[in-house]
């Protein structure tokens, strides 16, 4: 090694640029070259790993589970009437998927890798969305449809979202369900009184059983005695809800579903009792073209009006249905019946019925 003078210093050769001996300069190459090379092999290894992990299947079934649960939250909460449309990955294998106590699982068919997960948030307002498996293909070549072993094979998933309900099947809604009211009704259905009361606009109908309203009242008592309490004149000091059933002597078109309810401090109240028994009436084999909830004064109905009995006490849910709109021919005494005990578990937030119509037990009978 060298040594050179500045200005009555000794520096060593190598401090000084491109002096000294030619091996130094080319140690200095090599290893800035290693350098690069090394940086280099790691950058395409990480390249190489991000590319196989977002093109694996797995990334696709994490990344599929993430999206619709954030779909189905936003569904869940959007206000109004609904139809989204999703175009799913094309997976390389066929992928089944579900919609599960608040869970979105994907699984890939034939497969015995566990379950990929996400959770989405639910209103307890609504009705959990349907848990049918939906089966996503490789192929977009296929036609949406729903067959009879209850799979759907789409090349896009539909949501349709009208009041309570969440299906993937247009034909399982109804336009007319009503988005409820949201607030806490919830008691113990043991320390309630709800009143079932019968309402004729001729006093003759009252002896006429086959009268629908009476029809109603029978198979209510018959299949839900212990919940109900049916009369025709009810004591409202001892009744925390009641339902009127009958013709409110106002014109109504054919397939018209009403519930009028008064405006006073219950209003809330009882707005969410209509919206609910409407949606539980809403069935595929229902006639009806028309339901709507109409809040009313009472203190300007004439004397003679019917609808006079919608006076209530405070904490007092009051609905009155008009049944006018529809001919004894068309009503499912059992499915209404089923409905108004349905809806009495869901404004109070208790459990479901295990519900079985008549029709469904005759078929198993036989």
């Amino acid at each position: 090694m060298g040594f050179v003078s500045k200005r009555g210093r000794l520096v060593s050769s190598r401090s000084v640029p491109f002096r000294g001996k030619k091996g130094d300069v080319m140690n200095e190459f090599y290893f800035i070259l290693f350098q690069l090379m090394l940086v280099l092999l790691v950058l395409v290894a990480l390249i190489q790993y991000v590319n196989l992990t977002a093109s694996g299947l797995k990334f696709e079934k994490r990344f599929t589970s993430m999206d619709l649960a954030l779909l189905a939250t936003t569904v869940q909460y959007v206000p109004g009437t609904l139809k989204h449309i999703y175009t799913p990955m094309a997976f390389e294998a066929l992928i089944d998927l579900e919609h599960i106590n608040n869970t979105v699982y994907i699984n890939q068919k034939d497969s015995d890798l566990p379950s990929i997960v996400f959770w989405f948030l639910s209103d307890i307002n609504r009705d959990p969305i349907d848990d049918r498996p939906i089966r996503l293909t490789g192929t977009r070549a296929s036609e949406g449809g729903i067959f009879s072993d209850g799979e759907i094979t789409p090349p896009y998933i539909t949501y349709y979202r009208t009041g309570r309900k969440i299906a993937f099947d247009h034909t399982e809604i109804s336009p007319f369900h009503k988005n409820c009211p949201v607030f806490n009704t919830s008691a113990d259905l043991n320390s309630k009184t709800i009143t079932i009361s019968k309402v004729f606009s001729d006093p003759k109908d009252e002896r006429n059983v086959s009268h629908p309203v009476n029809k109603i009242a029978q198979h209510i008592a018959a299949r839900h005695r212990n919940l109900f309490k049916i009369t025709k004149s009810p004591d409202k000091s001892e009744s925390d809800l009641i339902i009127y059933v009958g013709d409110s002597g106002e014109s109504r078109g054919p397939g018209s579903l009403v519930m009028f309810i008064p405006i006073d401090e219950n209003t809330l109240l009882s707005r969410k009792l209509a919206c609910i028994l409407i949606n539980d009436l809403l069935t595929d084999e229902s006639y009806i073209l028309f339901s709507q909830i109409m809040p009313i004064y009472t203190e300007h109905l004439d004397k003679e009006s019917p609808l006079n009995v919608l006076k209530t006490k405070a904490g007092q849910a009051t609905v009155f249905w008009d049944i006018s709109g529809f001919t004894a021919e068309e009503f499912d005494y059992t499915i209404t019946a089923d409905a108004f005990a349905t809806a009495i578990l869901r404004y109070h937030g208790a459990e479901k019925l295990n519900i079985r119509s008549e029709k469904t037990m005759s078929t198993e009978a036989e």
